[in-house]
This record gives structure tokens, C-alpha cells and sequence, in this order.
């Protein structure tokens, strides 16, 4: 059995109080912005008036894009499951990846295929998150003068 010689300090206690440490920071940094700098109260809500146009959080934005994208049914299976389904399956995917992709590698330029992978599902999230903005944007306006 050999003895390796490791360098650097061990992870308790020295990275568990930096990170405790940045962890206070932000929470400090939170509670200054909201003491010094509070957001402004809208209108009461109203039950009974829908807002035009309607846009989920910032983090269903590409799959609420996808869902105004996909309009084509595939044999029995509606246009609107698949806009569900086929982000969904993908999600999935993503989650499974790492349990598939067992490389020691870390660094991106040693991995090309998956930081490639990487890379276009940023772009494509992007690109639907953008067309989700435009064309609800876009039927709102037509609404609008209709």
C-alpha cells in the first residue's frame, strides 16, 4: 500500500467555513436589498380579470416556448402531449446523463461530445425561451386591436 502525499487542506473545517462564510454573505447581502430597496406594492389582484399576456416563471419560459412551437400531431397522440411529453422525456434524459456518461474527465475541451451537448441545449433553451416572449408578445398585440 503506497502513501500518496496530498496537497491542500482538508474540506472540514476549512471548505465548510468558506462556505458557510460566502452562505452568511449572501444572506446578508438579501436581507440589505430588502431593508434598503423593498418592492413596490402593485394594484390588489383581481380573481376575475386575466392579465394579457400571460408568461409562467422565467424557468418554464424554453418549455412554455416548445408548447407554442409543437403543433403537429403524430398519428393518435395530440400536438399538445407531445409539446408536454417531448420536454418531459428530456428532462428525464438530462437527469439520467451523469449515471450514463461515467468519464473521469472533467474538463469540457477533454469531452467534446457531451460539452457539445451541453452547449446546444443552452442555445435551444434559449431560442425557445425568446420564441415563447415573441409569439405571446406577437398575439397579444393582435388581440389588442382586434
Amino acid at each position: 500500500m503506497s502513501k500518496e502525499k496530498v496537497v491542500g487542506h482538508p474540506f472540514f473545517p476549512h471548505q465548510l467555513l468558506l462556505e458557510a462564510f460566502a452562505g452568511c454573505l449572501i444572506i446578508a447581502a438579501l436581507l440589505f436589498l430588502a431593508s434598503y430597496l423593498p418592492a413596490a406594492l402593485l394594484e390588489e389582484a383581481d380573481p376575475f380579470i386575466t392579465p394579457s399576456p400571460i408568461f409562467p416563471d422565467w424557468y418554464f419560459m424554453s418549455v412554455f416556448g416548445f408548447l407554442k412551437f409543437w403543433v403537429w400531431d403524430i398519428g393518435p397522440i395530440s400536438a399538445k402531449v407531445l409539446g408536454v411529453l417531448i420536454p418531459g422525456l428530456l428532462m428525464g434524459l438530462i437527469i439520467v446523463l451523469p449515471f450514463i456518461d461515467r468519464s473521469p474527465e472533467r474538463h469540457p475541451l477533454k469531452r467534446p461530445i457531451a460539452t457539445t451537448l451541453g452547449i446546444i441545449t443552452i442555445l435551444v433553451a434559449i431560442y425557445f425561451a425568446y420564441y415563447a416572449i415573441k409569439i405571446t408578445l406577437l398575439h397579444a398585440s393582435a388581440g389588442a386591436t382586434h
